[in-house]
């Protein structure tokens, strides 16, 4: 993935500044994928996970990138689940037209429904235990954020490329954009699975970051 670093106007005495996170374009969501070499995937729904009520702590001193402070978590119960905006957000990130084409139809009420609660479950997120979901920085280049990212209690170190963009002149001025892949495996549970098998998800997902700041 290509990824760069834009710097807007800024002072040759430039220190580390705190952003304040705006709700208005700021995103986090995860896209999960069916199975498609179940018996009835044909059936079944790619998802599209939004994090809602994001808590961050942004600092960014162009001058010492690896510095860096870029921390979110949400509450796991507070996460949305295959609303239209999620799953619109999806569609517009996906290269693969047929996966494209699921992500923009609609799941109907009663199915977004089971999907919450089945993802809640003990045997998957275990919301009822593990209560949050968080992303904390290690350092940062001007191509990449490094972090702790931690799900259902387990801490793993990701890096991810990132667009990362300072404008202290602008409307947003501070912003980070970009994604990167987990596995459920990986953070102790298995795909989410029914009826001995038929119809699954893929252990591989994507988290989508983009965060707008003041």
């Amino acid at each position: 993935m290509f990824s760069f670093l834009m710097f807007g106007f800024m002072s040759a005495n430039a220190a580390p500044q705190d952003y304040t996170l705006s709700t208005k374009g700021s995103n986090l969501y995860v896209t999960v994928y069916k199975n498609d070499k179940t018996l009835l995937s044909a059936a079944a729904h790619n998802h599209a996970i939004r994090a809602r009520k994001l808590t961050s702590t942004l600092q960014w001193d162009p001058e010492n990138p690896a510095a860096c402070k870029i921390n979110i978590s949400f509450n796991v119960e507070d996460l949305e689940v295959d609303s239209d905006q999620s799953r619109s957000l999806a569609a517009s990130k996906e290269r693969d037209p047929d996966i494209k084409k699921g992500f923009e139809k609609t799941i109907s009420a009663s199915d977004r429904k089971v999907v919450r609660k089945n993802m809640l479950s003990k045997g998957q997120l275990n919301s009822a235990k593990y209560k949050k979901i968080s992303f904390t920085s290690t350092s940062c280049t001007e191509k990449s954020v490094t972090g702790d990212f931690t799900l259902r209690g387990v801490t793993k170190s990701i890096t991810m490329p990132a667009r990362i963009k300072v404008d202290d002149t602008g409307k947003t001025k501070f912003s980070v954009k970009g994604s990167f892949p987990i596995t459920s495996t990986d953070f102790g549970f298995k795909a989410y699975s029914d009826l001995g098998g038929a119809v699954a998800n893929k252990a591989k997902m994507k988290v989508h970051v983009r965060l707008r700041a003041n």
